[in-house]
């Protein structure tokens, strides 16, 4: 891999980048399960840990497989807080021959359960990073390695179904309008869009909850162009966008031990974000100005306020379709 001190180079923040001769790849050792990924970015080495370059992506989270098992875990506890992996009724769009887009599927958890559901539709995976099977998975199930923001590798009225989930924490504040229009071009003549995101802001913080949520909002809007409120503006973009039947479900999900109804699911949930958290240490002490120690200490007590103040966060889930020619 040629990964010596010599044909390494640091940029101003003291972050490694890997060898610009393979600057795609993420080296094995810093991978975690000893297998190298690709991505379809430059990688950027910050607290030992692999992240894309925010030039190409503002994906806040790390590249590597410990984040693909963690979103692994985060999908099967999602379809039992959300009551499934997807609310579109699927039954009566998905037909033989039918085609499926999961937009920023990662490992592919999600794209291998509706293709073993509708072994007669064909199911489309793209993600910026190959975490993806290449080999064990169902035969009508496909993956490709892109980069959504310049454009989707797809002819026109392709799909009858696109779903996207958890895609705040990847977008510039200017790149929804882009994407959404992507997603309308590739969309059959009454096919289905679902879009899935949480409020970033729960619903009922704690002071240190609050206070890092408002420095957070700031500060990456300040430096990355981000837009972690984005939620609450996703039905009325895709309704600017030119789809239509445009719904929106709202669900709640517990953050704790407080909900007894949900119980171990919410508190699996909880964990689950706590080690989103920390794979987001290096990077996000580094855009909020503080020490790695200072971030997970701040994030170990917001933790501790979400049964003393019952967070909860929201989920919303947006169903349109295109209109017929």
């Amino acid at each position: 891999m040629g990964n010596t001190s010599s044909n390494r180079k640091r940029d101003k923040d003291n972050s490694q980048i890997v060898p610009q001769a393979d600057s795609n790849t993420i080296p094995a050792h810093l991978t975690g399960n000893g297998c190298s990924i690709r991505a379809d970015s430059d990688v950027k080495i910050i607290g030992g840990r692999p992240y894309l370059d925010e030039k190409v992506s503002t994906y806040i989270c790390p590249t590597d497989w410990e984040e693909a098992d963690r979103i692994q875990m985060g999908h099967f506890i999602l379809k039992k807080l959300l009551d499934g992996s997807y609310a579109a009724n699927l039954s009566d769009i998905i037909k033989p021959g039918s085609k499926i887009l999961d937009i920023g599927c990662g490992p592919g958890h999600w794209s291998f359960e509706v293709a073993q559901k509708f072994p007669e539709a064909e199911v489309y995976g793209v993600d910026i990073v190959s975490s993806f099977p290449n080999e064990i998975k169902p035969s009508n199930c496909y993956f490709e390695l892109c980069n959504v923001l310049e454009g989707l590798p797809f002819s026109n009225d392709e799909f009858d179904y696109v779903f996207m989930r958890h895609m705040v924490s990847a977008l510039k504040k200017d790149q929804w309008v882009p994407l959404f229009s992507e997603i309308m071009r590739v969309l059959k003549p009454g096919g289905t869009v679902e879009s899935v995101e949480f409020e970033w802001a729960a619903k009922s913080m704690g002071p240190v909850h609050t206070q890092l949520i408002t420095k957070w909002f700031e500060m990456t809007s300040k430096t990355r162009a981000m837009d972690f409120q984005f939620t609450s503006k996703l039905e009325q973009t895709i309704k600017d966008a030119g789809f239509q039947n445009v719904t929106c479900i709202c669900k709640d999900v517990p953050l704790g031990k407080w909900d007894e109804k949900l119980g171990r699911v919410a508190e699996i949930w909880t964990a689950n974000l706590a080690e989103m958290a920390n794979g987001m240490k290096s990077l996000s002490a580094q855009i909020m100005g503080i020490t790695d120690e200072e971030w997970m200490n701040i994030i170990n007590t917001i933790v501790q306020e979400f049964d003393e103040y019952r967070t909860y966060h929201e989920h919303r889930i947006i169903l349109a379709t295109k209109k017929y020619d």
